[in-house]
């Protein structure tokens, strides 16, 4: 068993993580790399932390270290999807003024995405995995400065998918008996 120093231990109640609402945020780019996605395509990953106000660095706890899928975004660098990278990345270009995204995507290279600033629009989105209520965020667009500060844009509802907690089952009903048969002992073949 360890030896665990009590009097460096901080007493807690727990609380569980808390969850980021449905919203605009000022958020900050942590970690950025090139993939391919599952179908074979394409991509630029963006792993994102909001970056000012009451959720500042809300990704940034212990929790979520090796979970980068509760706060990126592809950018499809192929395919039917490359209008809505070119939008992402014109958003991007407009919050950091002289960053050339697209440059940086043309000569294979990630890191300069790294520390860059973007507004997203987040919807949250409650569900119920292995009979526990769960919480994630997925983006759905990513705003110009002017955008996020003119409040230029409408807050999607969050969506609830959560299971309602099952009904207690009915009590099982009880067979009726099954009738008897009055027989002398004289009848009974053995």
């Amino acid at each position: 068993m360890p030896k665990i120093p009590w009097s460096d231990v901080t007493e807690s109640r727990g609380g569980g993580v808390s969850t980021l609402p449905s919203g605009a945020y000022k958020c900050q780019i942590t970690k950025a790399e090139f993939v391919t996605t599952k179908k074979g395509a394409a991509a630029l990953v963006v792993v994102w932390d909001v970056a000012e106000g009451e959720h500042k660095g809300h990704f940034s706890g212990a929790f979520f270290e090796g979970k980068d899928f509760r706060h990126n975004d592809y950018l499809m660098l192929e395919g039917r999807a490359l209008g809505m990278t070119k939008h992402k990345l014109h958003a991007l270009a407009d919050a950091n003024p002289g960053f050339k995204p697209t440059a940086a995507i043309d000569a294979d290279q990630a890191q300069p995405f790294v520390g860059k600033i973007c507004y997203l629009l987040l919807q949250e989105r409650k569900y119920t995995y292995n009979g526990r209520d769960q919480s994630e965020v997925n983006v759905v667009d990513w705003l110009s400065p002017e955008e996020f500060r003119a409040g230029d844009f409408k807050v999607p509802d969050t969506i609830d998918e959560r299971e309602a907690s099952p009904s207690p089952s009915p009590a099982p009903v009880a067979a009726p008996p099954a009738p008897s048969i009055e027989l002398a002992d004289e009848d009974l073949p053995f």
